[in-house]
C-alpha cells in the first residue's frame, strides 16, 4: 500500500473538531501519495509514575486513536497501511521525531474555540513548524465551529428549522391514496 519514496502521513491524533479534520486530511493524503499513515498519540503519567499507569495510559491512547478514527472516518480506513504510535510525554517532539524524514508529511489539527485549547494547539504548532524536517499541515476547524460557540450554534440550528417550518412558502404535505 505504501508507494516506493512516498514518504510517510504522520498524524497527531486528538478528539476535537480540528484533530478530527487532520485526520480525514492525513487519510486523504496518504491515499493520494499511495504512503504509509503513522497515526500519533503522546500521553503523560505525571506523578506517581509506577509501570501499571504507564500500561494503562498507553492502552488508552490506543483506544483514543481507534475511536478518532471511527469518529472521523466511520471506521478505520482498510485501504491505507496505519502505524499507531502511542508514547510518554508532549506532543510535538513525539510528532516530530515520528515525522523524521525529509519526504514526510506532518499533519496536526488546528485549535478550537476553547482558550485553554486554542494555547496548547498554538504551542504544539509552532514546535512542529520550527523543529520538522517537513512539511506541516496544520487542518482548520470547521467554518462552523470557528463562527460560533457550540450552544449558539444549537440555537441557530433550531431557530432556523423553525423559522423554516412556519414559513408561509413552505409546501403542504400531500396525502397519497
Amino acid at each position: 500500500m505504501a508507494g516506493s519514496g512516498a514518504g510517510r502521513v504522520v498524524v497527531g491524533v486528538c478528539r476535537s473538531l480540528g484533530g478530527y479534520q487532520a485526520l480525514r486530511y492525513a487519510v486523504a493524503q496518504a491515499r493520494k501519495r499511495g504512503a504509509a499513515l503513522v497515526a500519533v498519540r503522546a500521553y503523560s503519567v505525571g506523578l506517581p509514575r509506577e509501570a501499571f499507569w504507564r500500561s494503562a495510559l498507553g492502552e488508552a491512547a490506543v483506544a483514543e486513536i481507534a475511536a478518532a478514527f471511527t469518529e472521523a472516518l466511520g471506521e478505520m480506513p482498510r485501504d491505507v497501511s496505519i502505524r499507531v504510535v502511542v508514547h510518554e510525554g508532549s506532543p510535538g517532539p513525539l510528532l516530530v521525531a515520528s515525522a523524521d524524514s525529509e519526504d514526510d508529511l506532518l499533519v496536526i489539527g488546528g485549535s478550537g474555540t476553547h482558550r485553554m485549547t486554542r494555547a496548547w494547539s498554538a504551542a504544539v504548532a509552532r514546535y512542529c513548524a520550527r523543529h520538522a524536517r517537513c512539511p506541516v499541515v496544520i487542518a482548520p476547524v470547521p467554518a462552523m465551529a470557528r463562527s460560533r460557540g457550540a450552544g449558539r450554534l444549537a440555537r441557530a440550528v433550531a431557530l432556523a428549522a423553525e423559522q423554516s417550518l412556519r414559513s408561509p412558502d413552505r409546501a403542504e404535505p400531500t396525502s397519497q391514496r
